[in-house]
């Protein structure tokens, strides 16, 4: 807990130029967190890559890394992706079934 004049300290993100080289926005969806910390917190930005290590995609090469909000970088997952491009079709994908099954079962339309 902190009291008087202790402060709490911040981890530096060793990937902060990612955030900034994005302007702390969703490369997906466009998602913006640098208008408010609102804005920020709503969208839980991640550091994504683009193509998964899993897939033979780099860890630590900067043109693999792009900023993500929490919902792009769930429903893109560990998909084999070549670029934010496709990375975008798999997230309007999986968008689609999720709206689909959303109407059916919990519309019930």
């Amino acid at each position: 807990m902190l009291c008087g004049t202790e402060k709490l300290r911040m981890k530096q993100d060793p990937r902060q130029h990612i955030y900034e080289r994005d302007n702390f926005t969703c490369r997906y969806c466009g998602w913006s967190g640098a208008t408010s910390f609102e804005q920020w917190q709503l969208g839980w930005f991640a550091i994504d890559h683009v193509s998964p290590i899993k897939h033979g995609g780099k860890e630590d090469d900067d043109t693999n890394l792009v900023v993500a909000c929490h919902r792009c970088n769930s429903m893109k997952g560990q998909e084999p992706c070549s670029s934010v491009e496709a990375g975008k079709i798999i997230i309007a994908r999986k968008r689609a079934e999720r709206e689909a099954w959303f109407k059916r079962f919990v519309l019930k339309a």
